[in-house]
């Protein structure tokens, strides 16, 4: 059996960019969590469609590959949130911060806690587990 849809059956759901409704079977796509109507997942330099395409995001901002590598698009420097240093090399995140994996320490007893479980209290300070259970 085959079923014609006399009418688009809108999702549940809206196009991040427009706004608009999202319809089954009207072309759409998913990316970042966000759902947008193929017309608008699009670059924002050249407006080339991306569904289905690598795609950098820089401040909000969706770019193709292209545009991003050879229009002078680039995101923002890291700094360390501990030592206020740019990060050049691997950027450990952790509570919405960015830190040197060496400089991501408890306060207390300094050792490092890249890959181990930690705590953070009411003041974001970070802690191992047995120094904030202390």
């Amino acid at each position: 059996m085959i079923w014609v849809w006399k009418q688009p059956v809108a999702l549940k759901r809206s196009c991040t960019r427009c706004g608009e409704a999202v319809y089954a079977g009207g072309g759409a796509c998913k990316a970042m969590g966000h759902l947008f109507h193929n017309t608008c997942f699009t670059c924002a330099v050249c407006n080339k469609q991306l569904k289905g395409q690598p795609f950098f995001t820089v401040l909000g901002q969706i770019y193709c590959e292209d545009d991003f590598l050879f229009s002078g698009v680039h995101p923002p420097e890291e700094v360390c949130n501990s030592c206020g240093s740019s990060i050049t090399d691997l950027v450990l995140q952790a509570q919405g911060k960015s830190y040197h994996p060496t400089c991501f320490r408890c306060v207390v007893c300094r050792q490092e806690l890249e890959g181990k479980p930690f705590a953070v209290d009411s003041d974001s300070r970070v802690y191992c587990v047995i120094d904030y259970h202390r």
